[in-house]
């Protein structure tokens, strides 16, 4: 009796060719389809064919009683959800929700698509504090007030003018109307003039945003944060860090850092920070994201697949814990020249079902989160290979910002939908050194290798028992 290894294997680099089949068992094929699914999940989650944030952002704009729990994440423009307010004369007393949690600060502010100069202390929530408006058409008409989610009370001025009094409005406000804990606009505004009213108030429930630096999230490089305590976390757009803050600090079901491969998020860290030479001049990091996750009933694992996106990455198990494999160069961990029992070999597509030409919506920071669209990008060889038959895909990356990180993750995207082929063996225990994510060569002899050598990314790996029975048939 020994030890052997259990391997699904897909290809990493291989040609364009037409599809090929092998003949395996049942228990062959089950391997292979659990190796398929895994090595289109961070393609097909990613090719959706609509711009998501644009229709996020806008959803959250529309005022309501119940706003939806919404996490935004990195550099990005954010409207409010204005919740019901009190008016008082000519006065409108009003409150915009902008995200369920603190923020680091340093906001912009927009009414109705327009910026709002201040001066003054927005985060000063006493009688005279507040900041107003210097410009036209919001001068003298505008006090802001902003809470980061450390906020004690909203400002005094609410309670002094339009405070809640018993059999009063409902509306008016209490000092319990905290929000303790999110990011919050409050706005004393004035109706003004019948002749300027129009033009300074377009709508009815002013749609206000804020633009600036939002959630601040643990950083396991850091010996400074303590991951149980979020007041010594920072402020990030590192596409690793956020994603995995959204799994440990969503409301629903949390992960613990016991269950999480955590080498491997720091390793993605450090490729989400590293510097990029852009061809214009300067630099930027590979791998920032930028936008909001709203939780709208969807799985995690639905909501959390664009923020991977933005790191060409996808998650994995390693050791029973959840990790992640984003798009870096990896260096060869082991190289497997046997199979001790077995060996089945598969594509997953046929080829009329390929991708030959991409198509990518990405939200430009300043368009402030409108949709924009690259250049149609056509897959190199792709369309020769497939018999000239067009197979056009549109790639969701809405939480990125960056034209030129998008252009990098479309030929990401793009060179990985065209990866199929699909090995499942049993390995000597040598192979025990790679995990799911691992870059294996693959140096088989014939007439195994005839059809499939060459460089492999692990999808699944586990021990196995190989037991060999003295008349020599396994």
């Amino acid at each position: 009796m020994g030890l052997g290894v259990l391997v699904a294997l897909t290809a990493n680099g291989v040609g364009f060719g037409a599809a090929l089949t092998a003949t395996y068992g049942a228990v062959g094929a089950a391997a292979i389809r659990l190796a398929g699914s895994a090595v289109l999940s961070r393609v097909s989650a990613a090719l959706a064919g609509k711009p998501k944030q644009e229709e996020i952002k806008r959803d959250l704009s529309f005022p309501t009683s119940r706003p939806s729990y919404r996490y935004p994440y990195g550099r990005v423009r954010v409207p409010g959800t204005a919740l019901p307010y009190p008016v008082v004369g000519e006065y409108a007393y009003a409150c915009w929700l902008v995200s369920s949690r603190p923020s680091d600060g340093g906001f912009t502010i927009l009414i109705d698509d327009r910026e709002v100069e201040l001066t003054g202390d927005p985060y000063d929530f006493t009688l005279t504090g507040g900041a107003t408006a210097t410009e036209y058409p919001f001068e003298d008409h505008t006090t802001i007030w902003i809470g980061l989610g450390d906020q004690t009370q909203p400002p005094q001025v609410f309670l002094d003018e339009a405070g809640y009094v018993d059999g009063g409005e409902e509306l008016n406000w209490k000092a319990s109307d905290i929000g303790a804990g999110c990011t919050i606009v409050w706005a004393k505004l004035k109706a003004g003039d019948n002749g300027q009213r129009t033009e300074r108030w377009p709508s009815a429930v002013p749609a206000l945003e804020l633009e600036g630096r939002f959630s601040k999230v643990y950083d396991l490089r850091k010996a400074g944060h303590d991951a149980d305590d979020p007041t010594t976390w920072e402020w990030s757009e590192n596409a690793s860090l956020c994603a995995l803050d959204f799994l440990r600090e969503n409301p629903f079901r949390p992960y613990e850092l016991r269950n999480l491969a955590l080498p491997m998020w720091e390793d993605y860290a450090d490729v989400a920070d590293e510097t990029v030479n852009l061809n214009s001049g300067g630099t930027e990091p590979r791998y920032p994201l930028s936008g909001v996750v709203v939780f709208d009933g969807s799985e995690l694992y639905t909501l959390v697949q664009p923020m991977l996106a933005c790191g060409g990455a996808r998650l994995t198990k390693s050791g029973g814990q959840l990790g992640v494999v984003p798009a870096a160069p990896r260096t060869t961990a082991v190289t497997i020249s046997d199979s001790l029992e077995g060996f089945s070999f598969s594509s997953l597509l046929e080829d009329a079902s390929l991708v030959t030409e991409l198509r990518v919506n990405y939200s430009p920071f300043a368009r402030g989160g409108e949709s924009a669209e690259l250049t149609p990008w056509e897959i190199p060889g792709a369309l020769a290979a497939d018999g000239g038959q067009p197979s056009v895909k549109t790639l969701d990356l809405s939480m990125v910002s960056s034209a030129t990180q998008a252009q990098r993750l479309r030929n990401i995207f793009g060179k990985t939908a065209r990866l199929q082929r699909v090995v499942s063996l049993v390995a000597p225990p040598s192979a025990l050194k790679a995990v799911s994510g691992s870059v294996i060569d693959l140096d088989l002899i014939a007439p195994y290798g005839t059809y499939a050598n060459g460089l492999y990314e692990v999808q699944s790996i586990g021990a196995a028992v190989h037991i060999v029975s003295e008349d020599g048939v396994a």
